[in-house]
C-alpha cells in the first residue's frame, strides 16, 4: 500500500531495532544499524585513543628499553640537538591534583628518524631536545625548526 503525500509515492519504511553491547564499555544500547559498535561518541573516541596509544607503544616495545631521559641528558651533555641550547630539567610545575606540566625548555627524547617514518627507538636514533623544539619538528627529518 502506498501513501500519498505532496503528490509523491512513498514506500512504508519499517525501522528495525537491535540491541547491541558496546565494544568499549560493555553496556547494552539500542540501534538500527548492525555495524554500530559503540553506545556513544565518548566510547568511540575512548576506543580510538586506546588503539592509537597501543600503536604508539609498539614502537617502544620493539626498541631499546634501556633508553631513559636521564641517561640521554648525560650522553648529550644536556644540550638540545635541534637548537643547541641547554635544556632545563627544572622547567616544570606540579598542580594541586599532582599533574606534572612541563615547560618549553624541558628536555624530551627526540627521534632523528621519526618512529612514524620507520625510525627505531634505539640509541643511534635518539637525541635530546627541548620539548618545544621537538613539537615544532614534529615527524619531519630536518632539525632546524627553532
Amino acid at each position: 500500500m502506498n501513501c500519498k503525500s505532496n503528490g509523491r509515492n512513498k514506500p512504508n519504511i519499517v525501522k528495525i531495532s537491535l540491541i547491541n553491547n558496546c565494544d568499549e564499555c560493555g553496556n547494552e544500547y539500542e540501534t538500527s544499524s548492525k555495524s554500530q559498535r559503540f553506545c556513544s561518541y565518548k566510547c568511540k573516541t575512548k576506543n580510538r585513543n586506546k588503539l592509537n596509544e597501543l600503536q604508539r607503544r609498539k614502537y617502544y616495545i620493539e626498541g631499546d628499553n634501556t633508553i631513559s631521559l636521564s641517561k640521554l641528558i648525560d650522553k648529550e651533555n644536556n644540550l638540545c640537538y635541534i637548537c643547541g641550547a641547554e635544556c632545563n630539567s627544572n622547567d616544570l610545575v606540579t598542580d594541586d591534583k599532582g599533574t606534572v606540566i612541563c615547560g618549553n625548555e624541558y628536555p624530551s627524547i627526540e627521534h632523528v628518524i621519526p618512529l612514524s617514518k620507520g625510525g627505531k627507538h634505539e640509541w643511534n636514533n635518539v637525541k635530546l631536545a627541548h620539548r618545544v623544539c621537538n613539537i615544532k619538528k614534529s615527524n619531519n627529518y630536518q632539525k632546524n625548526f627553532c
